[in-house]
Parts: structure tokens; sequence; C-alpha cells
């Protein structure tokens, strides 16, 4: 995912026509994903390693990283290249981009300084489990100072992977701006109501109901079908308003063409359907945008993100005096 979001930017930058910059919402939902189950993990087992003393930060980690779980989210956005010449924001949408991946490279670096902390407290473990019990008296200040360290370091990562989602969400209000063009037509509402039939779709999947096992039951050989059949199939499912089966059917064609268009996980479920269901909707159209609403707003989660950096941020100076 890394690589792609690298080659997409790249793509982006030399590219006069917007072909490639119409793709940097989807691109950039799936690196924020990949990032987010990083983070996530790698504050786990940093909090697993603090010694007494750290419950605090703990705690607040822990709350940070449910925040980011369960009410951080990057909405679906779509639009046309013709958008982005017609409103001349391709140019904005460039710099945007190079923020973007300005954030996301500092962030890289910010997360090598929490492994290799991280692996300093772990080889400081594995060497106090071979000292006799007069050394091992000595330790704790040693492991705790290290402790502090990873800690500023955790605190540093996830300011930069806010500052990350921050020039995310202004890439999103740049792009809203072409809403307000008479040239331009806004399917939002359409969309809306597909990404409500979609969820309940997936809430069905996740708990495996019987309505989910009928339709395991008439699953078509997804290496018996083209991409073009495949992709038709799953816009005939969410024309008809048959989320479930549409679910049913991306994940046999994952299996396929695992990767690709039809995503890598389950995670990329809702949207590879909505990019489906987007096409679907503009087909024969130009000049159209859609914004994908979701549980919390980008301004929302942004101010959450902040306040929680805040307190997370007095916590450690405490930790310093």
């Amino acid at each position: 995912v890394d690589e792609v979001w690298r080659a997409h930017v790249s793509t982006v930058i030399v590219d006069p026509s917007g072909a490639a910059a119409v793709n940097s919402p989807f691109v950039f939902a799936r690196l924020f994903t990949v990032l987010r189950r990083r983070f996530v993990k790698l504050t786990r087992e940093a909090c697993h390693h603090f010694s007494e003393g750290m419950e605090e930060v703990t705690s607040r980690m822990f709350e940070l990283v449910d925040l980011l779980q369960n009410q951080v989210e990057c909405p679906f956005v779509y639009l046309d290249s013709e958008v982005l010449l017609s409103s001349q924001l391709l140019e904005h949408h460039k710099f945007c981009i190079i923020e973007m991946n300005e954030n996301f490279l500092l962030y890289t670096t910010k997360r090598d300084a929490v492994l290799q902390r991280l692996e300093a407290i772990k080889v400081n473990l594995r060497r106090s489990g071979s000292l006799s019990s007069s050394e091992v008296l000595e330790a704790p200040p040693v492991r705790e100072s290290k402790d502090v360290v990873l800690a500023w370091n955790l605190y540093r990562l996830h300011f930069q992977l806010l500052l990350l989602f921050s020039s995310y969400h202004k890439m999103v209000r740049v792009l809203q701006t072409a809403r307000t063009l008479k040239s331009v037509t806004d399917l939002s509402t359409s969309l809306n109501e597909k990404i409500s039939e979609i969820r309940a779709a997936l809430n069905a999947c996740e708990w495996k109901t019987p309505q989910v096992e009928a339709h395991f039951a008439n699953a078509p050989d997804p290496f018996m079908v083209s991409r073009a059949a495949a992709v038709q199939s799953l816009e005939d499912c969410l024309r008809h308003h048959q989320p479930i089966q549409a679910l049913q059917y991306l994940h046999l064609y994952r299996r396929k063409w695992f990767n690709e268009m039809f995503g890598a996980s389950e995670e990329d479920d809702l949207g590879v359907l909505l990019t489906v269901c987007a096409k679907a909707l503009t087909e024969g159209r130009s000049n159209c945008v859609m914004f994908g609403q979701t549980d919390l707003t980008l301004e929302s989660a942004d101010q959450k993100l902040m306040i929680m950096n805040m307190q997370l941020l007095s916590i450690l100076k405490k930790l310093d005096n």
C-alpha cells in the first residue's frame, strides 16, 4: 500500500489530464486504513511493555486507539477529471497531494523511531532476565527512562498521523468547492442512500445472519467470469438493492483478482462497492461529484484527535517534571 501511494503521488504530479488525480481520495483512504491498523497494533505492543507508573499514559493511548478504530474514517469522494479541469482545481489538488505525501514521509520516520525504542526496551528486558538480583535493583531507573522516551515517540507518531489526516481533510475541502459550480452535477444524495444500504449489509455479514448464508449457497464461480462481467454483476446487485449479494460476489471475485480493483481485505469492501456504485451513477455523464457521509464529520474527527493529543501531551509533560 505504501508503494502504491508513492507511485500515485509521482503520477499525479506530472499528469496534466487529471486522470490520475481523481483516484487520490480512494488511494489515500486505503493507505490511511493500513496506517491506522499498524498504528493501533504498534501502540498496543508499546503499552504492553510500559512499566509501573505509566498507567495514565497507557489509558490515554487506549482511548486514542478506540477513537481511531471506531470513529475516524475517510469519507468516500468521487469526481471526474472534467470537474478538476473545468473548476481549475487540478493544481490546487496537486499541492494538497504534495503536502499529504510530506506528512506521510514524516510519519514513516517517526514510526521507525518508535520501533527502534521499542526494540531497545525488549533488549533491556531480555538482558534483565539474565542479571542477578542485586543487578536488577539498579535496572528500573533506566527502564523508566526508556519508557518515557518511548511514550514521547508514540505521542509524536500520533501527532504526525493527525497532521496526515488533517492534510487529507484539507484536500477534501478543496475538492468540495467544485459543488458550487453550475456546470457540476452533485450526486451525493443518491450515493449516500447506497452507503446506508451497504453499511446495513456489512453489519449483516459481520453477524453471519441466515439471510447472508442463504446467498452464499448460490455463489457463482469467480474463475468463470471476466473482469468486466464481474463489475457488471456488482452494479446489477447494487442497482436492484441487493447489497448482501454484491458483498458475496465481491469476496469471490477478490480470490481471482486479489489486491486489484476488488481490494485486498474486508476493510476495502465499502470503498470498492461505492466505486462501482459511483461508476453506475455517472454512466453517460460528466462533470459529476459525490461526497459520502460518515458517522463523524472530518471537522469533528480532527477536533477529537487534537483534543486527545493535547491531553496526552499534558500527561507526558508531568512525567518529565
